[in-house]
């Protein structure tokens, strides 16, 4: 049961699913699109950094403030141990595991949307189109009859890989060379 109610709260819960889908695009459409919009993006452009170093190190402020907001779920885990159901420890670290890269991934999407335009709404909504085309699109082509377009669909499914390895407190390598 209590690895049950781990999986929802890290994985198989729509409201897992919902955050993971949205709170990317709102944390990254600022990121480079801000600056293109200000007017500040030559001046970091033409600081002593390559362009790389400039979008790797937007890129993983972004990935740190969102692993401060998956924080607070730790204290979900110490909970469940106060009331005596201790969690499998293999489940917990694969389903943070796959968060962390699944935050990755869906971060750098929306970084790319974001050095794409000097509009920071059109970068979030960019971004939080392909999450849903990601993750919504491939469970609603479920059907047999759908043959070759569900078969590629589930192959690309965000969801798909994290539930196939993650959620389940497997680390397979296939499912981490996907998100990376």
């Amino acid at each position: 049961v209590v690895a049950d109610t781990v999986a929802v709260f890290l994985g198989d819960g729509p409201l897992f699913w919902v955050l993971l889908a949205v709170v990317p695009p709102l944390v990254t459409m600022r990121l480079v699109a801000e600056e293109r919009r200000s007017g500040t993006l030559e001046l970091l452009l033409t600081a002593p950094v390559r362009d790389g170093e400039v979008i790797l190190a937007k890129f993983l402020v972004a990935l740190v403030f969102q692993a401060f907001l998956w924080a607070p779920t730790l204290a979900y885990v110490r909970i469940l141990r106060n009331y005596g159901a201790v969690p499998d420890a293999g489940q917990l670290l694969s389903s943070y595991a796959g968060i962390a890269l699944c935050t990755g991934l869906l971060t750098a999407v929306g970084l790319l949307f974001s050095t794409r335009t000097s509009n920071q709404i059109v970068a979030a909504v960019g971004s939080l189109a392909f999450n849903v085309l990601f993750l919504v699109l491939p469970a609603l082509v479920r059907e047999e009859r759908f043959g070759l377009l569900r078969r590629v669909l589930s192959a690309v499914s965000v969801a798909d890989h994290f539930a196939g390895s993650f959620s389940r407190g497997l680390l397979d390598s296939g499912h981490l060379f996907f998100y990376a």
